[in-house]
């Protein structure tokens, strides 16, 4: 019987391990460099990209509060996630790590692509008409 416990304990402790790291990387993709400078660069011109959607949706009436909203609750799935699988110890590691496969293999975005691409993630200084004249001038069969 402490074999068992033994081995729920390390299969624990690797989901832990294995979710921390998803966390932070979900977390990551909020405050990469190239996303905050076409979140700018999009709010410039009445827009935002939704990244749990993946799709560029108008500007609300409050863009901070929808991108912190659009975190919060991509932050509250990665929490419930992370302490299910280190419950679940070596099922929930299969679990964390089809999801993390999953996400990164099935969420891949050709609009996401071309806009992380384009000079609207690259430069912080545009104008709201440059920001413009790029956007209009993005391919949209996406």
């Amino acid at each position: 019987m402490p074999e068992l416990a033994a081995m729920y304990s390390v299969g624990a402790l690797i989901s832990m391990i294995v979710a921390t790291l998803f966390a932070l990387r979900q977390r990551a993709k909020y405050f990469d460099p190239r996303m905050v400078r076409l979140q700018k660069n999009l709010n410039l011109i009445g827009y935002r990209w939704n990244d749990l959607n993946l799709s560029v949706d108008p500007l609300g009436t409050d863009p901070a509060q929808a991108e912190l909203a659009e975190y919060k609750k991509a932050r509250a799935t990665t929490i419930i996630f992370a302490v299910m699988s280190v419950i679940f110890s070596w099922g929930g590691l299969f679990f964390i790590l089809l999801m993390w496969m999953s996400l990164n293999l099935l969420n891949k975005s050709k609009a996401k692509k071309i806009l992380l691409e384009s000079p609207l993630s690259e430069s912080e200084e545009l104008t709201a008409q440059q920001a413009s004249h790029i956007f209009e001038r993005l391919p949209r069969n996406q």
